[in-house]
């Protein structure tokens, strides 16, 4: 009798520890130029999970990368590439929800280069009556610092616009905001100039010259 208790108690105890095991999964996958297919090396990938897990990895020369041992908890997770000369751009995000327990799962990028020459067009937007930008701003000066300081040739314009239905004309105050924050992050001001526009509906464009 003593035994089969002892018994009943080993198996009580088993099923307990199974229970309160962890299942964990991975992500992986390429990362790819967008005009040559190109395998890129060196990518920054980062990972965010719905319970503040934060993961960073780089890709291999071959444009693998792996985050693996992620718990079954993080049942949402947010992966970001980014890459000197690169554009950081929504085909450099992605976000998966997964309605079931996570698994294993491959996911693919392809990232745009900045343009070498021309007309260069990101868009910083800013809120309505107002010189406060709104908070996708950093992706576009993160490009903007990358070309600048890869290309030191070139020379930028700084536009402010105006939507046509604002009733405050803040194209200056937007305009030097951001030439302020390229300041900040190194920029040569000799090679950065303001101008305004009249009645447009985009923030501010950068032109490259």
């Amino acid at each position: 009798m003593k035994k089969i208790i002892l018994s009943l108690a080993f198996i009580i105890v088993v099923l307990i520890s199974f229970g309160q095991t962890k299942s964990y999964y991975k992500i992986s996958g390429k990362i790819r130029d967008i005009n040559t297919l190109q395998m890129l090396r060196d990518c920054h990938v980062k990972l965010v999970s719905s319970t503040g897990i934060v993961l960073e990895v780089k890709s291999n020369k071959k444009g693998d990368y792996i985050i693996d041992s992620l718990s079954s908890d993080n049942k949402y997770i947010y992966i970001e590439v980014t890459k000197k000369r690169y554009l950081t751009n929504n085909e450099n995000r992605k976000s998966i929800l997964f309605d079931s327990i996570p698994h294993d799962t491959i996911i693919n990028f392809k990232i745009t280069p900045i343009p070498l020459s021309g007309d260069f067009f990101p868009e910083i937007y800013f809120k309505y009556n107002s010189d406060i930008p709104d908070s996708s701003y950093q992706y576009c000066l993160n490009d903007i610092e990358s070309l600048m300081q890869g290309f030191y040739h070139q020379k930028l314009v700084i536009v402010g616009y105006k939507d046509s239905l604002e009733t405050i004309d803040k194209r200056k105050e937007r305009a030097e905001f951001v030439y302020n924050l390229l300041i900040k992050k190194g920029i040569d001001k000799n090679k950065l100039t303001i101008d305004t526009v009249v009645n447009q509906i985009l923030a501010n464009i950068f032109t490259l010259y």
